[in-house]
């Protein structure tokens, strides 16, 4: 199997459920006869490329964020997630390319 296929497969399930235990990590690799460790592996890969790359996290120099238009920002972002720390994450790099928290209504 492709890495580009299992990664699709993992994003898909992590979609569909909204807690995931390691049972079912597990038994989906055995579904697609992959080790455990192979399949925990990519969803340490994802989650990495998720939180390393970024605007925020590429700028050379940290920016300096407004706490204001963080908070107003992390708000906007929560309708891509339930967790606070990601919203808060996407916010970060929005406001690394615009210093302002711009909504377009």
């Amino acid at each position: 199997m492709k890495k580009s296929e299992l990664k699709k497969i993992l994003i898909e399930l992590f979609t569909e459920n909204i807690e995931i235990k390691d049972e079912l990590i597990h038994s989906t690799a055995e579904e697609l006869k992959l080790s455990k460790d192979a399949v925990e592996n990519t969803i340490y890969g994802l989650l990495s490329s998720f939180l390393h790359h970024g605007r925020y996290n590429e700028a050379y120099a940290k920016p300096e964020i407004d706490e204001q238009e963080l908070a107003a920002g992390t708000k906007v972002e929560m309708e891509h997630t339930n967790d606070p720390i990601i919203a808060q994450r996407i916010a970060l790099d929005h406001l690394t390319e615009s210093e302002k928290y711009i909504m377009i209504t």
